[in-house]
């Protein structure tokens, strides 16, 4: 199955670069479903007045790298699912140089704990790694959920990008 490299015209064009490296070929996921779905929670939850391109970078990896990053930026020695690093933690990022895109940060998907989090909750990796992209960048967005309202709007948000796979035949 072949995803849209383009969206509406009136959606953030959207540049996502994609690391599987650290993983066996057999274990990577398609490129056009892992951009597809960082470009939908982006056109989501881009907050009103951020126009103009941007820029993230999605990196799906195995535990031991996720528990590494964990460790070392959170002080937390275990692996978790999803990581995101914002280039503007709790600012509002200045506009980009003419021409170049607003870059987010970065989003590092545990694979392995992708797949034990889906085998448990009963549905496909797909569905798990579309979620944990749209909540990581989410986060990259200035989403977070301290409280029960927060929450609920995240869950909103990434049920939408969840329907939207939902209706290309991607999930």
């Amino acid at each position: 199955m072949t995803f849209p490299e383009s969206e509406p015209d009136d959606a953030p064009r959207v540049q996502v670069r994609v690391s599987q490296s650290d993983l066996p070929g057999q274990s990577r996921l398609p490129l056009g479903f892992l951009r597809r779905a960082a470009r939908l929670a982006v056109g989501q939850g881009n907050p009103p007045g951020q126009t103009g391109p941007v820029e993230i970078s999605l990196t799906l990896t195995e535990d031991r790298r996720v528990q590494e990053l964990n460790r070392d930026y959170r002080g937390q020695d275990r692996p978790t699912d999803v990581l995101s690093f914002s280039l503007w933690e709790g600012q509002v990022p200045p506009p980009p140089p003419p021409g170049q895109p607003r870059l987010l940060g970065d989003v590092v998907i545990s694979l392995e704990t992708a797949r034990r989090q889906a085998s448990e909750q009963g549905h496909d990796l797909r569905r798990e790694v579309a979620w944990l992209i749209s909540h990581g960048v989410l986060h990259l967005l200035g989403y977070d959920h301290p409280d029960p309202e927060s929450r609920k709007r995240m869950k909103d948000l990434e049920d939408r990008v969840l329907a939207a796979l939902e209706r290309d035949g991607a999930l």
